[in-house]
């Protein structure tokens, strides 16, 4: 997509991703929700941020938390909107 985007805080990455039109952002960095400068940036977009919490950095048991999860969530959203669902898989 743009090679710059490794390097942005999460704040700043948020916001492009949504100038890019990127739809959601799907994380393992669930404490970005903790953060007022990111829940911030995540409010002023239209962006969907999934952030799984509890799985380490493990992408493959990643990958199946959020296919798991995926159906209800995709059913609550509104692109016209920032929206955010924390996941914690057990």
């Amino acid at each position: 997509m743009d090679e710059r985007l490794p390097r942005f805080e999460d704040h700043d990455l948020v916001v492009a991703l949504d100038q890019l039109g990127v739809a959601a952002l799907v994380t393992n960095n669930y404490k970005m929700l903790k953060v007022p400068r990111e829940l911030a940036a995540i409010m002023a977009t239209s962006l969907t941020v999934i952030a799984i919490e509890g799985l380490g950095d493990d992408p493959i048991r990643a990958a199946g938390a959020l296919l798991l999860d995926l159906p209800p969530i995709l059913a609550q959203l509104d692109a016209n909107k920032a929206q955010i669902a924390w996941m914690r898989p057990r």
